[in-house]
């Protein structure tokens, strides 16, 4: 029980460490892909649901064209 808290805390902190690094590298509007590169992921759909969704959605990021979320030209900034 004791290694599968310090394990959620561990990953947390890797998250947390890993969403000011998004947020940071998105002060200039980047694209889904420029993202995903930067930052090595290969899964589309594990960062969307890991990251870029959540941070979206609690406003900490935001989309260049906001009535056109899957258009190929969306870009995110924070």
């Amino acid at each position: 029980m004791m290694i599968k808290i310090c394990i959620l805390v561990k990953v947390k902190k890797i998250m947390t460490k890993m969403v000011m690094m998004i947020l940071d590298f998105c002060k200039e509007a980047r694209s889904l892909p420029e993202i995903m590169e930067q930052f090595g992921f290969d899964s589309r759909t594990s960062f969307r649901r890991n990251y870029l969704n959540k941070l979206v959605k609690d406003g900490r990021l935001k989309m260049t064209l906001p009535d056109k979320p899957k258009s190929k030209n969306q870009k995110y900034y924070s």
